[in-house]
């Protein structure tokens, strides 16, 4: 039996929206955070990077789209957050800095 990964050609939502961005987007330099729990000793790994594309008047879907990757003991989880949940994020720790 073949490993899923060798065999798995599709790309995945992640590279598909961030490869649309090259080339269209400022992306932020790729910043990695590491967090140690005090307990148990087991570290978790964030990649967090950011692509800037400009607004337009009619197309929401444009703007911050941020890209996060979790690695930890059970593997790796990717995601890029879309315009809307960025921007969800940034309003509400501007409504708790306020």
């Amino acid at each position: 039996m073949e490993d899923k990964a060798k065999t798995d050609r599709t790309i995945s939502i992640y590279d598909r929206i961030r490869g649309g961005l090259v080339g269209v987007a400022m992306f932020t330099k790729a910043t990695t955070i590491k967090t140690v729990e005090p307990f148990t000793g087991r570290s978790v790994t964030f990649i967090v990077e950011t692509a800037l594309q400009n607004v337009t008047e009619g197309n929401n879907e444009q703007g911050n789209t941020v890209f996060v990757e979790c690695l930890n003991e059970d593997g790796i989880v990717r995601l890029a957050l879309p315009p809307r949940v960025a921007n969800a994020i940034f309003r509400q720790r501007d409504s708790l800095a306020a």
